[in-house]
């Protein structure tokens, strides 16, 4: 059998400790490198066959692994998966999404796991296992490996095995369901007849089960109260296409305004949203603020703080997360919302709010004051958040929060405490039990060869860095 290296590259760059989510991860230490042959399709599953584990497409199967990576370590140190092609050029990748326990890790690429393409214009997506430390192509059927090159977005279930995808087309976004375990697509975003609905498309997440997909869409015709082009929040069945209108006050008017940026809990019952419509709450003026569907009460309540008059029109909150049981959110706002909150004016911060008690917590107290923050993800139960910062005197940092210790740390820092400001980081991804990050890289550890520009898919232990 034909059969093509993989390499698994370590980059030494981290420190030890424990998490908010449990005890670190238990298990047998991994070899360093893995080997992955030619993929053979089969029919039963959206995966060529590799070498590697033998397990059920879905999270959490019982698995046989020829190789292995630190994920089972106790103690473990980041690792980089790097696809080599035919030509021994490192690919691009790009996307990267990681399932709920981390284990696996969808990205795109213009490469097979295998190292082949059909052409320069070919993109696939690749799958990761981090148990196994192997790689297997998805097949989406239906599709062709040159429809990717236009990937837009790309989102996860937690259960590793249902993805959410866009493609443009021209003008038009494709939306499109995929389900790992029986490479079946399904056509997401159309109108009556299946044509693919022109508009703003975007924002789609996936409930851990992939039971529901929610999406901000622009256009006309979802539901019979939307018949404008202004940006709503839907969430519809895997399977169905019924959109419930989420961007609605409570009075059930939806928005006048743009909404977007949602996020939904494992039961499809609260979605966090921002929307910048004027009559979503009493005396609004106008800028974007946070606000919280509650699909069985059919109540919207708003979460970011009332702003000062003087200060109505700023964005009071956007791009909202929740937690599983809907009790906290996490959001960006300009605003200084704490009195510890003493940067300079209009930059950005991010805050954790406790719907129960109504507390509300400043995050990024230690960051620069000038940092622009954005790509904000929050963990299932609250307890940890990553996003990124850019300000005018520092390199782009990505940051990890975490609850218990309060602390924030640089990913980018490695076991002595040095931070790399020759590595950039960027698309990050937190696993839902907060436990790991995938994230994307280039910078002065650039795996071999050398000074290939191309980023890195790097997975992180972030119980190691508290």
């Amino acid at each position: 059998m034909n059969r093509r290296r993989v390499l698994l590259a370590f980059v030494l760059s981290s420190a030890c400790g424990a998490g908010p989510s449990g005890d670190p991860p238990g298990g047998s230490t991994g070899a360093t490198e893995v080997s992955s042959s030619s993929g053979t399709e089969s029919a039963s599953t959206g995966l060529a066959s590799t070498s590697g584990p033998t397990a059920d497409a879905s999270s959490g199967g019982e698995t046989t692994c020829e190789g292995s990576t630190p994920y089972g370590d106790p103690d473990p140190e980041p690792w980089t998966y790097a696809l080599v092609s035919e030509a021994g050029r490192l690919p691009q990748v790009f996307v990267p999404r990681i399932s709920g326990d981390g284990r696996y890790v969808v990205f795109g690429s213009d490469i097979r796991a295998d190292g082949t393409a059909e052409t320069l214009q070919s993109r696939y997506l690749v799958r990761a296992d981090n148990a196994c430390g192997s790689l297997e192509t998805l097949l989406l059927t239906g599709l062709d490996p040159e429809d990717l090159t236009m990937l837009d977005q790309l989102e996860l279930s937690g259960d590793g095995g249902h993805l959410a995808l866009t493609i443009r087309r021209g003008a038009v976004l494709e939306a499109y369901g995929y389900e790992i375990d029986t490479d079946a697509l399904v056509p997401l975003h159309r109108d009556a007849g299946g044509a693919p609905l022109e508009g703003f498309l975007g924002g789609l997440r996936l409930t851990p089960d992939g039971s529901h997909v929610l999406m901000t869409s622009g256009s006309a015709g979802l539901v019979p109260a939307d018949d404008d082009m202004i940006a709503d929040v839907f969430v519809r069945p895997w399977a169905e296409p019924e959109h419930d209108l989420i961007s609605v006050n409570t009075e059930g008017v939806k928005s006048n305004l743009d909404s977007g940026n949602g996020a939904i809990t494992p039961d499809a019952r609260f979605v966090v949203f921002d929307s910048a419509g004027p009559n979503m709450r009493p005396n609004a003026v106008g800028g974007s603020h946070v606000y919280v569907r509650d699909r069985i009460e059919g109540t919207t309540e708003p979460v970011s703080p009332e702003p000062p008059v003087a200060q109505q029109a700023f964005q009071g909150g956007y791009r909202p997360q929740i937690s599983d049981d809907g009790r906290f959110v996490a959001f960006i706002s300009v605003l200084d919302h704490v009195p510890e909150d003493v940067d300079e004016p209009d930059r950005d911060d991010v805050y954790l709010v406790d719907r129960t008690t109504e507390a509300i917590q400043l995050v990024t107290g230690a960051v620069a004051a000038d940092a622009a923050v954005a790509d904000l993800v929050m963990s299932a139960d609250g307890g940890r958040m990553t996003f990124w910062t850019n300000s005018f005197d520092s390199p782009r940092a990505m940051w990890v929060w975490d609850a218990v210790t309060g602390e924030l740390r640089d990913v980018r820092t490695d076991g002595a405490g040095t931070v790399d400001d020759g590595e950039t980081l960027f698309d990050a991804r937190v696993s839902r039990d907060g436990r790991w990050l995938v994230t994307l890289g280039t910078g002065s550890n650039q795996i071999e060869p050398a000074g290939d520009p191309s980023a890195r898919l790097i997975v992180r232990s972030l119980d190691a860095l508290f």
